[in-house]
């Protein structure tokens, strides 16, 4: 990615709660979560439409393995997908927020 330095910026491995409501590019909600490596919480409102391809991203640098609750918005057509694919790699995930429209427990995750 052009401008961005992938390297960890102190302070941020410790964030264990994040929110934030942007319609940033792609590229600075990918970058910003990537680097919270220990984050437990995370509250995003992101205005996006490419909401798989993002998260998809954030997954492949930063493995979320501590993640417990994730609230997104909005929904996206390919939530069901992306919220199991987040209770598959994330250990401690309880819930999942937004992505998807029906309630769902899949794997003792709630996702709705």
């Amino acid at each position: 990615m052009d401008g961005f330095n992938w390297e960890l910026l102190p302070g941020f491995q410790s964030v264990a709660c994040l929110q934030f409501d942007c319609d940033w590019r792609r590229e600075w909600i990918d970058y910003i979560l990537s680097q919270c490596l220990s984050v437990r919480k995370v509250d995003v409102t992101a205005h996006r439409s490419d909401t798989y391809l993002l998260l998809k991203h954030v997954l492949i640098r930063n493995p979320l393995k501590d993640l417990e609750q994730l609230h997104w918005a909005p929904s996206s057509p390919d939530g069901v997908s992306i919220a199991k694919q987040l209770a598959d790699q994330c250990p401690h995930l309880s819930e999942v927020r937004g992505l998807c429209r029906n309630k769902i427990n899949y794997r003792g995750v709630h996702l709705c």
